[in-house]
């Protein structure tokens, strides 16, 4: 088992998801006085989402009518992605160590690898490499995407991380539906 906590993410509902989080940040922002020091972490968040919001639509209508992007070979409305364990997440670390010219765009490729369930770029009798080289061709902004739900579906503080068994749409983490 290198997953737990497996989430099914509806593309429909996270950009209705992300839209409403930008517009909570962009009300949070426009009420901070000018020089707050919160500001710039709220502008970014908020030009952070817009891109996520790009790698979802793209996902959503424009992934499986490119021909630029072969790995994702099916149309689909939703993806599974789980929470990696700690011996592949060490394992990701290890890899990564291994690599003078890895950095965090690398560590997110291979997490979402990982983290990958049931998707178009990943087969059940795909290979782990296959896998990550198929990751390592799609768009930049799902990736992005992507890789904060599997940070949110690792995370304890809200909930998550706990078990397969546990919804975490129920505890307000921003997944849109559960295990199937």
């Amino acid at each position: 088992m290198t997953t737990f906590n497996a989430t099914r993410f509806e593309f429909d509902a996270e950009v209705v998801r992300i839209e409403g989080e930008i517009e909570d940040l962009q009300t949070d922002l426009e009420g901070l006085p000018d020089n707050s020091p919160k500001a710039p972490r709220l502008a970014q968040r908020i030009q952070d989402l817009q891109a996520q919001r790009k790698g979802v639509i793209w996902a959503r209508g424009r992934a499986f009518e490119s021909d630029d992007f072969p790995a994702w070979d099916e149309d689909v409305d939703d993806v599974t992605l789980g929470a990696i364990t700690a011996g592949v997440y060490g394992r990701v670390q290890n890899d990564l160590g291994r690599d003078p010219d890895a950095g965090e765009g690398t560590a997110n490729t291979l997490i979402v690898a990982e983290a990958t369930v049931d998707a178009p770029y990943a087969g059940d009798d795909v290979s782990d490499e296959a896998t990550i080289a198929a990751v390592a061709q799609l768009h930049p902004y799902f990736i992005q995407w992507a890789k904060d739900r599997v940070d949110d579906l690792l995370d304890p503080e809200s909930g998550n991380g706990t078990s397969s068994g546990t919804s975490p749409g129920e505890r307000d983490s921003g997944a849109t539906s559960t295990d199937e």
